[in-house]
């Protein structure tokens, strides 16, 4: 024809298996090993005979050869949801014909960060953060309840669903949503999502993180706050009247169902609350609210690091306008004004020593009067509630210990804490002290979470 005919490209199994001969003839030819040639020999030939494994996958023209990588990486073990999540948004890419160096290094390099590598916990399962943010981010979306053992496959399902035009849209929906779940999981930052998230922290509870993702990207910046705020007076008004927590997920879904299906805004909110009846879901009253806080135990039982977060809120809410701003820090702690046992330095109203100051001595007192066991029965009932707690610096904390309040009241005084102050500002401590303090911060909480009912 007039010239060198064209030579076909090679197999590449054909090439990589020259490559290997070379390889393994330049290994037994070498001179400057101190091995002998047959020891070579040998062992090459138990590498190849008893550890070289070859995998074929044949492929029909209906498989899809991505879904079948996804289930093996390179060490032959399964890769990791977001691995797969990852590996399937950038195949796509190939069929939209967009440059996946471009989108990675647009949008998907924030992922590779190592915040989302670290592991966070949730009850018992142990993950990294970007396979909960998924799980949120799918929560958020989809208003469903998802498999956390299934992300990938419930991603898949979801980006089908949504069908994206382009996979650059699908990228930057992800990032809306991450920004607001960095805020709720680092609570560095100040804002609501952090404000909302540290007092979640507190409760134990990120079951609403996705209700909170998806008004911090759809609701109007000067609705976020306000709507976190009932969404916050929710999960503290149910705990603190001990209303059962495990609807929690399926409620949160629910509302953020109805907020997809009407708007993404405060007074939307509060409708779903109000219209919550049934014992698993119901938006407490304010008299129920308020009841619980006068008279519930909240020390000890799980309560130390939630009654610490709401007297920190109920500080700021104490707060006015004239009032020095006060940062609390880690350093400030609980501490009972009437001690736990306050036998010694806490007389009676009669002035006389009580006979005990427990429960258990109670029961087994049999000569003690009523109006004495009375006060003992009054006193072992009031010290675990929330108005005998108060925030005092870590260092002062061993300080005021098991002492009468005469020597805590300048401790007391002397503190940061407006509502620590108060304390220390009465003449005297005692059951009727402490009921009036409750009342007081009872009536902060339902100004600090409010009520969703027009009537309370």
């Amino acid at each position: 024809m007039g010239g060198q005919a064209r030579s076909k490209p090679q197999p590449e199994i054909l090439i990589a298996y020259f490559f290997f001969i070379a390889k393994i003839k330049e290994l037994l030819l070498r001179s400057d090993i101190e091995v002998y040639q047959q020891d070579r020999i040998s062992a090459v030939l138990d590498v190849i005979l008893n550890r070289f494994s070859i995998v074929t996958i044949s492929l029909s023209d209906e498989d899809d050869a991505q879904t079948i990588f996804s289930t093996l990486n390179a060490r032959g073990e399964p890769l990791n949801a977001t691995d797969l999540i990852r590996n399937d948004i950038f195949h796509r890419s190939l069929r939209t014909k967009e440059s996946a160096e471009t989108l990675f290094a647009d949008h998907w390099s924030r992922f590779e960060d190592s915040f989302w590598e670290t592991p966070e916990r949730q009850g018992r399962i142990l993950k990294p953060r970007l396979e909960f943010f998924f799980a949120n981010f799918l929560v958020a979306e989809m208003a469903r309840e998802i498999n956390l053992s299934k992300i990938y496959p419930e991603y898949r399902s979801y980006a089908a669903q949504k069908q994206f035009s382009t996979v650059r849209e699908e990228l930057t929906t992800l990032e809306k949503y991450a920004e607001p779940y960095e805020h709720l999981v680092s609570r560095s930052s100040e804002g609501p999502l952090s404000e909302f998230a540290t007092l979640m922290a507190a409760f134990d509870t990120s079951t609403v993180f996705p209700a909170a993702m998806a008004l911090a990207v759809h609701a109007p910046p000067e609705d976020v706050r306000e709507s976190l705020r009932y969404l916050a007076s929710y999960v503290i008004r149910r705990t603190v009247c001990s209303l059962d927590a495990k609807n929690l997920t399926k409620n949160t879904v629910a509302l953020i169902d109805h907020l997809k299906s009407s708007e993404f805004s405060t007074e939307a909110v509060k409708q779903f609350f109000r219209n919550q009846k049934a014992e698993s879901s119901r938006f407490p009253s304010n008299a129920e609210f308020g009841s619980s806080f006068l008279t519930r135990s909240v020390y000890g039982g799980g309560w130390d690091r939630r009654t610490r977060a709401l007297l920190l809120r109920l500080e700021d809410e104490a707060q006015g306008k004239f009032d020095d701003a006060v940062k609390l820090t880690e350093d400030f702690t609980l501490e009972h004004v009437m001690p736990v046992r306050w036998r010694q330095h806490w007389p009676l109203a009669s002035g006389e020593v009580a006979k005990c100051d427990t429960s258990w001595e109670l029961e087994a007192l049999l000569d003690i009067g009523e109006v004495e066991r009375s006060e003992i029965e009054a006193r072992i009932a009031a010290i675990d509630t929330i108005g005998n707690l108060v925030l005092v610096n870590q260092a002062k904390n061993s300080k005021l210990s098991n002492v009468s309040f005469d020597e805590k009241r300048p401790l007391l005084l002397d503190s940061p804490v407006k509502l620590t102050r108060h304390v220390g500002s009465r003449e005297a401590w005692n059951v009727d002290a402490i009921r009036d303090r409750s009342r007081l911060l009872a009536d902060l909480a339902m100004k600090a979470w409010p009520s969703v009912h027009d009537v309370a």
